[in-house]
């Protein structure tokens, strides 16, 4: 992400710029552009945080495109142990000890990288697991969310609570539905399956992704949506 004063806004395309409403101080733009690198593991929602930047900050913000190789999009095979990713991240950033509340944080096509890691035998730990709009199957049949329903209840004993937050939009429910148990969507089946197994579970229904990150923020209040 990068913040860009008014006299290069000419050279980012409109596309790139924020389309939130502007609220900049007349004059208070920084001289030279302050570049924020978002980085994360796989699945972590990269995506979905700058989407919500583009959307809600203003034309000073530009949103540049993810460094990816082309055409060689990842099939998250290549994950191993989260639990080690993370370890050797935060001592690279000279963190070590006691860092506080751990969430980890599952987006998207996140669930096959989570599917990954449990095939290689990781034991999940920490405060917090949220599981978004991740509980997809493969093109070919069974995927992320059968493996999941199956493993994941004895791989998070070291988790404090679990959030889910299923697929939003028109039809949604009706195209995540379990595979095995079709009157039941594959949240559901994963919710239960949880709690037998004596997990924390809480399950976020709410129309937008907006809305779960609003509901999702440290310290927000449970509201109507929230099913416990």
């Amino acid at each position: 992400m990068k913040a860009m004063p008014a006299v290069e806004m000419d050279r980012a395309t409109a596309a790139l710029r924020g389309r939130g409403r502007c609220s900049c101080p007349v004059g208070a733009l920084p001289g030279l552009p302050a570049r924020i690198v978002l980085t994360g593991g796989p699945g972590g929602g990269k995506t979905a945080v700058l989407e919500v930047v583009r959307r809600h900050f203003c034309e000073h913000v530009v949103v540049l495109p993810e460094a990816a190789k082309p055409g060689a999009p990842t099939d998250w095979t290549n994950v191993r142990r989260i639990g080690d990713t993370t370890s050797e991240a935060l001592a690279g950033a000279g963190l070590t000890g006691d860092v506080g509340q751990q969430t980890l944080s599952v987006h998207s096509a996140g669930g096959r990288a989570l599917m990954y890691a449990l095939k290689n035998g990781e034991q999940l730990k920490a405060d917090h697991l949220v599981i978004q709009d991740a509980l997809f199957e493969s093109n070919s049949g069974r995927g992320a969310a059968t493996y999941l329903k199956q493993h994941l209840p004895q791989a998070t004993s070291g988790v404090g609570r679990i959030t889910l937050v299923p697929s939003t939009g028109a039809g949604a429910a009706g195209l995540m539905k379990d595979l095995d148990e079709p009157s039941l969507t594959r949240t559901q089946v994963l919710t239960r399956e949880l709690k037998a197994a004596g997990r924390a579970v809480e399950v976020v229904n709410v129309p937008t992704h907006d809305d779960a990150a609003k509901q999702l923020r440290p310290g927000a209040a449970l509201r109507d949506g929230w099913v416990p």
